[in-house]
């Protein structure tokens, strides 16, 4: 992923909270609203979702080294599709460095 465009997404942006969100089987095209984020339970996924998007969160403040370590955190998750996602409402996860952003959509495609 490159740091760089994803830090000027953000500086350029207009939104509070941004966060990296890595998708399986989703195209989204700039502009869309992310989908809500589901509920998983030991490890697998339920019908109930979360009241936002989660992803690895970053501020409008974020710094290079921020974006690098949101890179980093997000290698964790499964998927081919990555995305910055960005809203003005948010909740803290349960993963370390988890945003579950309210009302996302996609800013960038990485």
């Amino acid at each position: 992923m490159n740091a760089q465009k994803i830090l000027s997404a953000i500086e350029s942006g207009s939104h509070e909270y941004y966060g990296i969100r890595i998708e399986d089987g989703v195209e989204y095209k700039i502009g869309d609203p992310a989908n809500k984020s589901r509920i998983w339970d030991d490890g697998n996924p339920t019908e109930n979702t979360l009241n936002g998007t989660s992803c690895i969160g970053l501020s409008f403040s974020a710094s290079l080294e921020d974006v690098e370590r949101a890179i980093k955190t997000a290698g964790i998750y499964y998927g081919t599709n990555v995305y910055l996602i960005a809203g003005n409402s948010m909740e803290f996860g349960e993963d370390a460095g988890e945003y579950i952003i309210q009302g996302a959509e996609v800013v960038e495609i990485i």
